[in-house]
């Protein structure tokens, strides 16, 4: 089977299906949870459905697999194939009719624990724009706008002053995230720009075209090294916390990483060696991107400098 043609295919089909509700009232009513935790609005189960619609025949005849945010994984007999997939990734800013809203997919062979570096193919789509970013292991990555085609632009500050950056926050206490984070938004506000997009493959794209320097999310980390604010995680999504999951970040993270763009979680871990399938608690990742090696080890530093600030204000309360 033509699998990119698949991929295409599906990511315009989700496309079309949900341009119409883009921004409308519909688009912002909040219809479940999905599998993942996260809220399932409106405009998530039309971009659900599209893709169940065109994905059925080809998991009915076992030729592939796929899992998305609300349904998990989908699966019959042995196939080849598994399509990690999120119909629409920035629900909120396509409930609000804004830019920064795409549908994502990675696909690798399927076995029982696929892992990251399985990720053979990847492609991402602006929902409002015509333009799609693709990756192929081991062939580079490219972007396709209308009839153009060209290579990713990344583009690197003077200093972290003049950093343009997007910070994840949904889900996550932003006081903490905020303390952590504080000297960077300072730093960069004025001669620079900070931004927050609720969507991590919008915001990553943005450092392929050279709109941004780089993209950062704390949230997982601060989970994981503190434990005694996990309760405010848990109020603030009433329940299982919410975060990246392999479904934000496989076609990303492949795209990236052809174009020689770091990526890790906000260890400076890669992600290469995690589960596609992993969607517990312990499958959530915090992230850093840089459009440059030297820009991510500064913005690591940062990171290690947010936190120690954060821990000696948590010891004195």
């Amino acid at each position: 089977m033509d699998i990119k043609r698949l991929v295409k295919e599906v990511a315009y089909g989700v496309k079309s299906a949900v341009r119409p509700f883009l921004g409308t009232e519909f688009a912002k009513e909040i219809e479940k949870i999905a599998y993942s935790g996260d809220v399932s609005y409106g405009i998530d189960m039309i971009a659900e459905r599209e893709v169940r619609r065109m994905l059925e025949p080809f998991v009915d005849r076992g030729e592939i697999c796929y899992c998305t945010e609300d349904e998990g994984l989908v699966k019959k007999g042995n196939p080849e194939y598994l399509l990690v997939i999120d119909p629409i990734d920035g629900t909120r800013s396509a409930a609000a009719g804004l830019e920064a809203c795409t549908v994502s997919i990675a696909v690798s062979p399927f076995y029982e624990d696929p892992k990251y570096h399985d990720v053979f193919l990847a492609c991402i789509l602006e929902l409002k724009d015509d333009r799609m970013f693709w990756a192929e292991k081991g062939k580079g990555a490219w972007v396709e706008e209308g009839e153009r085609i060209y290579e990713p632009t990344p583009t690197e500050p003077d200093s972290l002053d003049g950093l343009f950056w997007s910070l994840g926050f949904v889900g996550r206490p932003a006081r903490w995230v905020s303390i952590c984070m504080e000297n960077l938004i300072n730093r960069s506000a004025m001669r620079g720009g900070f931004f927050v997009l609720n969507s991590c493959t919008y915001s990553l794209t943005r450092i392929l075209r050279g709109q941004f320097h780089a993209w950062i999310d704390v949230g997982n980390r601060l989970y994981r090294d503190f434990p005694e604010l996990r309760d405010e995680f848990h109020e603030i999504t009433r329940g299982k916390p919410v975060g990246m999951f392999p479904y934000d970040l496989a076609a990303v993270n492949l795209i990236l990483r052809e174009a020689e763009i770091p990526i890790t979680d906000a260890y400076g871990v890669s992600y290469d060696d995690r589960s596609l399938l992993d969607w517990s608690i312990n499958g959530l990742v915090s992230g850093v991107s840089a459009a440059t090696k030297r820009l991510h080890a500064e913005i690591m530093v940062e990171i290690e400098n947010g936190l120690r600030r954060l821990e000696e204000i948590l010891r004195k309360n």
